[in-house]
C-alpha cells in the first residue's frame, strides 16, 4: 500500500521509467493518462490516505493550455 511517494528509495525511481509521462503527441492523450494514473493511486491509497496533486501549466501561441483544470474536470 502507498503511504507516501516521497518514500521511494532513490534507487527504486529507475523502475518507474515507463511510467513517466509528459512525452504524449497530444493534450487529450496526455489528460487520460494522468486519469489513468490517479484511478491506479485511487485504488492503492490507503482510506485514510491523501493525495495532493500539484500541477502547473504549459503556454501554446502565447496561451494557456488549461492542464490543470482540464485534469481536474476528466478526475
Amino acid at each position: 500500500m502507498i503511504y507516501d511517494k516521497r518514500t521511494i528509495p532513490p534507487d527504486l525511481h529507475k523502475y518507474f521509467v515507463r511510467a513517466e509521462y509528459g512525452l504524449e503527441s497530444t493534450l487529450d492523450e496526455w489528460v487520460r493518462k494522468m486519469v489513468d494514473v490517479f484511478r491506479e493511486v485511487r485504488r492503492v491509497l490507503k482510506p485514510w490516505g491523501t493525495l495532493w496533486l500539484n500541477l502547473g501549466d504549459s503556454f501554446t501561441d502565447k496561451q494557456l493550455m488549461g492542464q490543470p483544470w482540464r485534469v481536474a474536470f476528466a478526475l
